[in-house]
């Protein structure tokens, strides 16, 4: 069945404005449960109104992701416009299930401000990134025949859901350390029971202001936040969020062991594709190097967690690391050096991996192979 071809960009244009309403309604309903001494109904029904808001997103993406299959005869990750776009889906489809596994609609009082305010965070994230696939070449490209198989569409998705998810991740530590840097210098109640030492705070704020390629998300949570925390210390609130505070390590690793499945599921089925293209499971491709670094910080953190009992804030730079290593790899990979010969550079709208595939399928030495960042796709890492 065929649709008109405008419908993918009406359904990506709804799930922005969905992405702005329910940022916003959730900021301003984050901002009477703090900030109110007994929040009322009003903050209840404006929390209510954004998760509705934001199903709305979740709904319109999704139906643009398939309407732009429809228009295109093939899983849209082909050009730099779908990558995007399709990520800003996967943002959306895996937020809904941290929320609901983490039971963030089940919490109340000062709780639910901070659930409100992380959907807040989330949705101006989701509204950059669908503002950004408006700079993209829009028009479809036909897919090389080495990328016409049914790894496609589950390889893919796989590691955009894993992509999303520990950027999630890493925008959580964010709020953590803000939050609890906050509570911690403008007071607000009893002193912490573990507060940050002079060193973490040193550590933190550098991670803030001097991580390369992560300052404009870093400064773009942090400032916000910490006004937010500071006008709940002076209304004597923000100790109620002590809790969280303290189990923010059990957090944290929830919603990492969401997205770390995914990534390694992800990693094992570009390398299966690859062998089943061309009989080679890897080959060294630069991207796919930058993808494997990826995986093994996480892995690296899961050693530290369970073997060398690294929890809390140490725990948290780690994760924090490996989500700007993925940035890396799925965006800054293509304006690196070192991507130029890559068959997997799609950034500058002009796919080398479907002639330099089709041409070596009979010699698989020069395929790249697959394994880590999906092997026989390209767009979509």
């Amino acid at each position: 069945m065929n649709f008109s071809p405008d419908l993918s960009f009406k359904f990506l244009a709804s799930s922005e404005a969905f992405a702005v309403a329910a940022a916003a309604l959730a900021l301003v309903s984050a901002l009477m449960h703090f900030l109110s001494s007994v929040p009322g109904k009003s903050a209840e029904w404006l929390s209510r109104f954004a998760f509705a808001a934001f199903v709305g997103g979740v709904v319109s993406s999704l139906c643009g992701i398939g309407f732009r299959w429809n228009e295109v005869n093939h899983f849209p990750v082909q050009t730099m416009f779908e990558a995007l776009t399709t990520t800003a889906a996967a943002l959306y489809v895996m937020f809904a299930i941290i929320y609901v596994v983490l039971g963030l609609y089940k919490t109340k009082g000062r709780m639910r401000g901070l659930s409100d305010l992380f959907l807040t965070v989330i949705m101006a994230a989701e509204f950059a990134l669908i503002l950004y696939t408006h700079t993209q070449e829009k028009g479809a490209r036909m897919l090389p025949p080495a990328l016409q198989s049914k790894w496609m569409s589950i390889h893919v998705p796989a590691l955009l859901c894993s992509y999303v998810t520990m950027g999630i991740a890493y925008v959580a530590c964010l709020l953590f350390f803000t939050l609890k840097f906050a509570r911690q210098i403008f007071g607000g109640g009893p002193a912490l029971s573990r507060p940050m030492t002079a060193a973490g705070i040193v550590v933190f704020l550098g991670f803030v202001f001097f991580l390369p390629f992560a300052q404009f998300v870093n400064v773009a949570v942090f400032f916000p936040v910490l006004a937010i925390g500071w006008f709940m210390a002076r209304s004597g609130n923000l100790a109620a969020l002590d809790s969280w505070i303290d189990g923010f390590d059990k957090f944290s690793f929830a919603i990492f062991s969401i997205g770390f499945p995914f990534l390694t599921a992800g990693l094992m089925m570009g390398a299966f594709w690859a062998q089943e293209a061309w009989a080679l499971y890897w080959g060294w491709d630069s991207k796919e190097t930058s993808a494997l670094i990826s995986w093994l910080i996480y892995v690296v953190y899961l050693h530290l967690r369970f073997v060398a009992g690294w929890k809390g804030e140490r725990g948290l730079y780690v994760i924090m690391t490996g989500a700007v290593s993925i940035l890396m790899c799925f965006q800054l990979f293509g304006y690196l050096p070192g991507s130029q010969d890559s068959m997997h550079k799609y950034t500058d709208g002009i796919s080398r991996e479907g002639a330099m595939m089709s041409g070596s399928q009979n010699d698989p030495s020069k395929s790249g192979g697959g394994g880590a960042t999906g092997g026989a796709g390209q767009a979509q890492k």
